[in-house]
């Protein structure tokens, strides 16, 4: 089950990126998924860790828009700081907190050291002038 999971997660994620939907791309699709999956090993995948990810997901790539928005819209004066979040060991962890976190406005995980990961954040300035 969760090979079948993680091959139609990796098909569906390449469909995402892919700027025409052709035949050559669905067999691109699932021989990168298949690579990936042979790759990465057995790695178990709850399919209600699966929607809860892909709501998360999607939830932050609307607010990621949203802001993209704002910010064309408006001039920002911001300060830029870095802080380290610790993580577990998880694969499957550690890839939801990195895709969450990039996709989080005006965050971007820069680097991983161990259990941790270095953000770069950018934070509004409250005294402008």
């Amino acid at each position: 089950m969760g090979s079948i999971v993680f091959l139609a997660f990796g098909t569906a994620l390449w469909f995402f990126l892919s700027p025409v939907l052709e035949l050559e791309t669905l067999l691109s699709a699932l021989i990168a998924s298949y690579v990936s999956m042979r790759l990465v090993g057995t790695t178990r995948v709850k399919l209600t860790r699966l929607l809860v990810f892909i709501a998360k997901l999607m939830y932050d790539l609307l607010v990621a828009v949203w802001q993209s928005l704002k910010l064309l819209t408006r001039l920002y004066d911001f300060e830029s700081k870095y802080v380290n979040e610790v993580i577990g060991q998880d694969f499957f962890e550690k890839f939801e907190k990195i895709v969450l976190i990039t996709l989080t406005p005006y965050t971007i995980v820069a680097d991983e050291k161990g259990d941790e990961l270095v953000i770069h954040e950018l934070k509004e300035r409250k005294d402008k002038g």
